[in-house]
């Protein structure tokens, strides 16, 4: 009787420990699926933030190309707007732009890379002093020392080419704002100088104080392109 009680128990304890077995298998299962599962939403989360971030870089660089062309754009009709002027200023101090466009244009350029600007930003300057001036070949050949006036005194570059070309006429008063020394020449000079003296002794006393203060301010504008 009792080895059939010990059987009875020990056949319990088997049944026992397949389902016991059974469930543990079941738990690793679900533990492996849950794991799964997790892996896939992480993947699929994953994927979805790189979509929006490439998304996201992609309208930033559609963004800045289409800023770029705009501003292109704008600068070439500025440029446009500017050369046009300056052809009008020239012709009407009786040059031909035909024969002397190509000269001018090249002095223009080598004052624009003097000062490290752009080329648009110096003819207005130059149509300035010719206007003021009717001189072609004399506002030419000033153009940079308007440039340096304009950095040495912080000045926009039209009042500089403007004051140069009141100087260039002999008219150096108001200029003397700015060089107060201007004054003591024109009294030392006497009443009897011509215009033509005045602005030769005002545009040699200019020089001497501004000049090379655009290229100085070039260089660093260079520095900081290199950067």
């Amino acid at each position: 009787m009792a080895s059939a009680d010990l059987q009875i128990i020990l056949e319990a304890i088997d049944k026992a420990s397949i389902q016991i077995k059974g469930v543990s298998t079941s738990a690793e299962s679900l533990a492996k699926t849950t794991k799964e599962s997790s892996e896939k939403i992480n993947k699929s989360f994953s994927n979805a933030s790189k979509a929006v971030l490439a998304y996201a870089a992609s309208f930033a660089s559609i963004g800045a190309a289409v800023g770029f062309l705009k501003t292109s754009v704008r600068e070439a009709v500025e440029a446009e707007r500017a050369q046009t002027q300056l052809k009008r200023q020239v012709e009407a101090a009786g040059i031909s732009w035909g024969r002397y466009g190509d000269t001018i244009n090249q002095a223009i350029k080598s004052v624009a890379d003097y000062a490290v600007v752009q080329e648009n930003d110096v003819m207005p300057a130059l149509s300035r002093l010719i206007l003021v001036t009717n001189d072609v070949r004399g506002s030419v050949d000033n153009l940079q020392l308007a440039m340096d006036l304009a950095a040495a005194r912080g000045m926009d570059l039209e009042s500089a080419a403007t004051l140069i070309g009141k100087a260039m006429e002999g008219e150096i008063m108001m200029l003397a704002r700015f060089l107060p020394e201007l004054k003591d020449l024109e009294k030392e000079m006497g009443e009897n100088s011509t215009a033509s003296d005045r602005a030769s002794a005002a545009l040699k006393l200019l020089h001497e104080r501004v000049d090379g203060a655009a290229g100085a301010m070039g260089e660093g504008e260079k520095a900081l392109k290199e950067i």
